[in-house]
């Protein structure tokens, strides 16, 4: 799922919330934080197509997708705003509200029979 530019990005923007304003002031940060999140929202529509399993999501990479779905909310709120899309990166701010009720409901969750993927 991930190039080793967006490795770089991410460890270039490691700690930082990203806004409108700081994104903007940089072409190749602004390049990168859309290339980042339209591949986040595309992985999103694959959960929510059932072609990605959202139970090994949440036993894998949930917690993370959550983590930077936080970083970069101030900037699809102000990117939807500027773009006058409300749907933008949509299907990500469910995927992760829908990771973060599933984590409310099963917080100790790990893998066992029902999580394992069935061959044909």
């Amino acid at each position: 799922m991930l190039s080793s530019d967006s490795y770089q990005f991410l460890d270039d923007i490691e700690g930082r919330r990203l806004n409108s304003t700081l994104v903007n002031s940089n072409a190749d940060l602004r390049k990168s934080t859309i290339r980042y999140l339209s591949r986040l929202e595309r992985f999103a529509i694959g959960v929510a197509t059932d072609v990605y399993d959202f139970d090994i999501l949440c036993l894998m990479p949930g917690r993370y997708l959550c983590k930077k779905y936080k970083q970069f909310k101030t900037y699809i709120d102000e990117a939807r705003i500027e773009k006058k899309a409300p749907m933008l990166y949509k299907e990500f701010e469910l995927l992760v509200k829908r990771i973060e009720k599933h984590r409310e409901k099963y917080p100790n969750q790990v893998a066992n029979k029902s999580t394992k993927v069935k061959r044909p």
